[in-house]
């Protein structure tokens, strides 16, 4: 039903011909009263025309939103884009407003058509440098494509990355070494306590 013609008649009429107007809905029921018919209700009447037309409606789908690193890495997401509108939309893409430094790249950059209730996958590869500060950081994503000449955007979807600590091994076993030692000495003094 989308973008074919709807032809309809607006009539005005005084009330002493509506009886004959619902005459002839009573005679032609679900059916298109012609127009010729119209003319003999002595109605003034306007022809007109509806085309309806549908609109795309992009939205991103991450399988999670949440990394959490410890040093420079190279994040693979494969995420969906839908098309949940009632229109198809051309030239789809990603776009994403990540940290200055880090480099998003998308794959493939863009797809030429996603059709009305479907799905198409992009690879997202987020390369984030070692050299960030402890903390959260957002990068936000947003699908955006065309329709007869129309920017179509998603809303904004965000991937938080956590970096960490790094935690050191050795350190790490030096305080295992440590809390085993003084449990020992703590358990052999009393030992030796206790026999006094």
């Amino acid at each position: 039903m989308l973008e074919k013609n709807i032809h309809f008649y607006l009539l005005v009429l005084r009330s002493r011909y509506a009886k004959k107007l619902y005459e002839l809905q009573k005679k032609y029921k679900n059916k298109n009263i012609p127009l010729k018919e119209i003319r003999k209700v002595n109605a003034d009447f306007a022809e007109l025309t509806l085309t309806p037309v549908g609109k795309g409606a992009l939205k991103i789908n991450l399988p999670k939103k949440y990394e959490e690193i410890s040093s420079e890495k190279l994040l693979k997401i494969k995420v969906d884009v839908e098309n949940n509108g009632s229109i198809a939309v051309q030239n789809v893409r990603i776009v994403a407003n990540a940290p200055s430094g880090w480099a998003v790249t998308f794959d493939p950059k863009s797809i030429d058509l996603i059709d009305i209730k479907e799905k198409e996958y992009f690879t997202i590869e987020i390369t984030i440098p070692g050299e960030i500060t402890i903390g959260q950081y957002d990068v936000a994503f947003y699908a955006e494509g065309e329709d007869r000449g129309t920017t179509i955007e998603s809303d904004d979807t965000i991937f938080t990355v956590k970096k960490k600590e790094k935690s050191s091994f050795i350190l790490n076993f030096i305080i295992i070494l440590l809390v085993v030692g003084f449990t020992v000495f703590v358990a052999l003094f009393t030992i030796k306590m206790a026999k006094r």
